[in-house]
């Protein structure tokens, strides 16, 4: 029985067919915890893609033969963290000679998640064009912008005008993720390392860090008669950026 996927992106559940086939620009999805892809045969053609499960640690595939007739991919990319909410903006007052309230900071961006291991095991891999294995970390996410500091309201010939409020801190950028590593398990000698490796683009970054948020901007102070003006508040600091997360490696070792 061969089993050829028609339609744009499957969600699949637990594969053991004899024949696969991704034929040009469809996608094969993994989403259940336990769902690894078994077949005799896996056929990818031009701009298809075998989608690996983010949330697993490890993803599995196994292949008597592997062909691969156009560019094609997997990918199993950690996903990227969400950026930090801003800080809300310190108020300024309709009343005389009030104060600016300050601005609060910015909160952290998110943590970008792993790339997933992936271990491929194939019987034999056939390359005409070239195959992409993805499995970088996540992008950390953006620190959120301090909010601003609220202005001074305007003095009176009884009182100076208000003082600014404080620019909020910026939150700190998110790290990374690290990325998956790929181990490639082949039984047939017929293709070289050197050539495995040179039809097979291998990415392994490391997340890019988040950076981190601008502070918040300072109240402006408020005006007043002659001398009696307030204090400009002090700006936010900025957020640290985040850290790059680790590269990922690779281990192309005969199948036992």
């Amino acid at each position: 029985m061969s089993v050829i996927l028609l339609a744009t992106v499957h969600c699949i559940a637990q594969i053991r067919q004899e024949k696969i086939v991704l034929n040009s620009g469809e996608s094969l999805k993994i989403e259940n915890e336990g769902d690894i892809i078994v077949a005799d045969t896996i056929i990818l053609m031009e701009a298809s893609s075998i989608i690996l499960n983010p949330n697993k640690k490890e993803n599995y595939i196994h292949a008597g033969v592997l062909i691969v007739q156009g560019k094609a991919s997997i990918i199993g990319r950690g996903k990227s963290g969400k950026d930090g909410n801003p800080g809300v903006n310190g108020k300024t007052f309709d009343g005389p000679c009030r104060k600016g309230t300050n601005g609060t900071d910015g909160l952290e961006g998110l943590d970008g998640g792993s790339g997933t291991d992936l271990y491929l095991y194939s019987g034999k891999i056939i390359i005409r064009d070239k195959l992409t294995i993805d499995l970088s970390g996540g992008n950390g996410g953006k620190g959120g912008d301090g909010g601003n500091g609220g202005g001074g309201s305007p003095g009176t010939v009884h009182c100076l005008g208000g003082d600014g409020g404080k620019g909020g801190n910026g939150g700190r950028g998110g790290n990374g993720g690290n990325s998956g590593n790929l181990f490639l398990i082949q039984q047939s000698k017929d293709v070289s390392q050197d050539d495995l490796t040179r039809k097979i683009q291998v990415v392994l970054e490391g997340g890019l860090p988040g950076r981190g948020g601008r502070g918040g901007y300072s109240g402006s102070a408020g005006l007043g008669p002659g001398q009696k003006k307030g204090v400009d508040g002090k700006a936010g600091l900025f957020g640290s950026n985040g850290i790059t997360g680790k590269v990922g490696s690779l281990k192309i070792e005969p199948n036992p």
